[in-house]
């Protein structure tokens, strides 16, 4: 992304760039300068526009880190946003709670029933081997 910045910040010198050093070369012609006189004036003019790209280049590294920076607070906002509104939800869950005081005033009640049937029961059970015996003996010895 850096360096894309700095691409286009450099494309807008490209053209006055390109005048710059045709008017130097012209100039150059015009008053004969020897090798060395062109040697240090094109040194000089690209001297001036490396100290430029430096300052873009920073300025695209700034910018772009700036971008960057945003993108990654935007996500972190979007994430506790989502967060929030997850707890929001949860907040409005009602669970279930069991009463767990419920009918215990009836439970003693209950067991004593319980144990009752039990019994009775039992009882049936033991009148009818009693009753099965009895007609038993009554037909063999009756």
């Amino acid at each position: 992304m850096t360096q894309r910045r700095f691409d286009q910040k450099r494309a807008l010198y490209a053209e006055s760039d390109a005048l710059t050093e045709a008017r130097r070369r012209e100039q150059e012609q015009n008053t004969g300068a020897s090798t060395t006189a062109k040697y240090y004036g094109s040194r000089a003019g690209q001297d001036a526009i490396n100290q430029r790209d430096m300052q873009l280049e920073e300025q695209a590294f700034l910018e772009s880190q700036g971008l960057l920076d945003s993108n990654l607070n935007r996500q972190s906002q979007a994430v506790g946003m989502m967060s929030d509104i997850g707890g929001i939800a949860n907040n409005m869950i009602q669970y279930p709670s069991p009463n767990t005081a419920g009918n215990m005033q009836n439970v003693s009640l209950a067991s004593t029933r319980w144990a009752d049937n039990l019994a009775m029961e039992n009882a049936k059970k033991a009148k009818g081997k009693s009753d099965f015996w009895g007609s038993l003996a009554s037909s063999i010895f009756g």
